[in-house]
């Protein structure tokens, strides 16, 4: 038996909505196989040590995809996530990114 697709309106946004951005989140991760790979090109790429104290600030952070990509090339980096979504940065505080000590959360 197929599973049911809950209803989900993508547009209009309302990032400010803790059920759509959980919902927004899980079906964005669903992208990861194809944009977690370009991530991590983009990052070796870099001309940076691997040990670098880099100071990163993830503008738009989201739920900080991009950040944990970041922390996981770079363990020494301090981030600071930027983003307009309350909802979208307390899914930033959760694991995994937030497991990853992101420097500071900031809201817009």
């Amino acid at each position: 038996m197929a599973s049911e697709t809950k209803p989900f309106t993508l547009v209009p946004h309302d990032w400010h909505s803790t059920d759509y951005v959980t919902e927004w989140i899980t079906r964005d991760v669903t992208r990861d196989p194809e944009r977690r790979p370009l991530l991590q090109r983009m990052l070796s790429a870099a001309p940076f040590a691997r040990d670098a104290s880099l100071e990163v600030l993830d503008v738009g952070a989201g739920y900080g995809a991009v950040s944990e990509e970041v922390l996981k090339a770079y363990s020494a980096a301090r981030i600071t996530l930027q983003d307009y979504s309350q909802p979208m940065l307390a899914r930033a505080r959760q694991p995994p990114c937030g497991s990853l000590r992101p420097a500071a959360l900031c809201p817009l």
